[in-house]
């Protein structure tokens, strides 16, 4: 497996929380219930595997690899990507706080939620179509075989810190969980 391919499985892991995202979204909108502890499972999960996890081989492996074929400029693209990460950070902060809102009864908060929750989903759709349309060809391209392997490397040892912190475990069974109770069928991490 390439770095890219590993790369793009995780963008599939996140879109299918991504897609849970927005049917809670679409259930606060239309006045349906929801779980807020299933929101919170989210955000755990979204915190430990997307920041912790795939952000770090972003910022600290693949970005850095392409500076030094280059190609990109440490101000340029990678400057956006990375803005575009602590955005999300941000965001996720926010659903975060509409959630102890929403908790102790503020209507209000229930209808931030669901608007931060679609805001989130929208961003990290584009964000992953752009890193899959821009960055990743562009890895494929120009790093050599051994930059690659070497990569991997540095991926495995972020992901062996995220299987000791049984991130993908725990989540694993909330997420089926999720899939059935608000999409209908069950999720494969």
């Amino acid at each position: 497996m390439t770095l890219t391919e590993e790369l793009i499985q995780e963008h599939a892991k996140i879109d299918k929380v991504l897609n849970i995202m927005n049917r809670i979204s679409e259930d606060i909108k239309t006045q349906k219930v929801f779980y807020a502890d299933d929101v919170e499972d989210i955000l755990k999960f979204i915190l430990g595997f997307w920041d912790k996890c795939h952000c770090k081989k972003e910022e600290k492996v693949l970005f850095p690899a392409l500076i030094s074929e280059g190609v990109i400029e440490k101000n340029d693209l990678v400057s956006m990507m990375v803005e575009e990460h602590i955005l999300g950070k941000n965001n996720l902060k926010e659903i975060s706080s509409c959630i102890e809102n929403c908790k102790i009864g503020n209507p209000f908060s229930c209808e931030k939620l669901a608007a931060s929750l679609s805001t989130y989903v929208s961003m990290m759709q584009i964000h992953m179509e752009n890193e899959e349309k821009i960055f990743f060809p562009l890895a494929d391209r120009v790093l050599s075989k051994n930059k690659q392997d070497q990569a991997l490397e540095q991926f495995e040892i972020i992901d062996k810190r995220l299987v000791k912190l049984r991130v993908y475990e725990q989540f694993q069974t909330k997420l089926e969980r999720m899939e059935l109770k608000y999409l209908n069928e069950p999720v494969r991490v």
